[in-house]
């Protein structure tokens, strides 16, 4: 599925309906070779009839509220990163009264932790042993933690409030983790295995329709495979939010990372 992940949008598209399409007409006639029998119209009709209002229903309401599913998890994982990059931001904001020296290590450690999410843990969240996250980044992320300590230690600035500097280093590492963990949602294993065997239904009762000499009755299938294929193209599409061609970026975060260098020159 990743590496699916790696084509153009459009072109996931495209396999996933041009295979559907191919697999129904392999299925139709082979079923009409192994079982070479002519049916009735009126057997064609009924055929017609549950494939259209029953089977072809139940396959697009599953495959929809998957990739309704998608979709809300990657709005949550965007607006996850946005308040994460917030809460950096917010520490930053923070720390503006204290010396010059409690001052630029804390911000450096911002740098450093912010700018490791970007290069060393973004592109590697998707992998299954990742819950962890990069452990160079979490090295920065604890190393931020310490030098907010040692500020707190040396500080004679009554007026510094390290309660909300706390605050928002803790809501940093919670966002972070839940960034981890929605890297990982995806679609479960079964609307896949249901709307397959949907699609294998529908094409098995499609070889009993009648193909003529136009052969409307397999176009009627291949067409009907091809909308199953198109919302399963979509879906891959949007099942990771964090992988592929449609996905969260972190651009949040580097815009902070420019806030925090211009503040670190001044």
């Amino acid at each position: 599925m990743y590496y699916l992940e790696s084509f153009p949008s459009w072109l996931i598209v495209f396999m996933f309906m041009t295979s559907a399409v191919l697999m129904s007409i392999m299925i139709v006639y082979f079923i009409k070779f192994v079982f070479p029998i002519r049916y009735s119209d009126a057997l064609s009709i009924t055929v017609k009839s549950l494939i259209t209002f029953r089977l072809i229903g139940a396959v697009s309401l599953i495959l929809g509220f998957a990739i309704v599913m998608s979709n809300t998890a990657y709005q949550t994982s965007i607006m996850n990163v946005a308040e994460e990059a917030h809460q950096i931001e917010r520490i930053s904001n923070a720390i503006d009264i204290m010396n010059e020296e409690s001052r630029n290590e804390i911000r450096d450690k911002l740098i450093n932790y912010s700018k490791s999410i970007v290069k060393n843990e973004w592109a590697n969240m998707s992998y299954s042993d990742s819950y962890n996250g990069d452990p160079i980044t979490k090295k920065y992320l604890h190393e931020l933690f310490r030098s907010i300590n040692a500020a707190q230690l040396r500080t004679e600035n009554n007026n510094i409030n390290f309660r909300e500097i706390y605050l928002a280093e803790e809501q940093a590492e919670i966002l972070r983790q839940r960034r981890l963990t929605n890297a990982h949602q995806e679609i479960p294993s079964i609307f896949w295995g249901i709307a397959f065997t949907f699609f294998l239904i529908i094409n098995c009762l499609g070889a009993l329709l009648e193909i003529d000499n136009v052969h409307h009755n397999l176009l009627f299938v291949t067409v009907t495979s091809s909308v199953i294929g198109l919302l399963a193209g979509f879906l891959l599409i949007m099942s990771h939010p964090f992988s592929g061609n449609v996905s969260v970026t972190a651009h949040p975060i580097e815009e902070v990372i420019k806030t925090l260098e211009m503040n670190r020159q001044w």
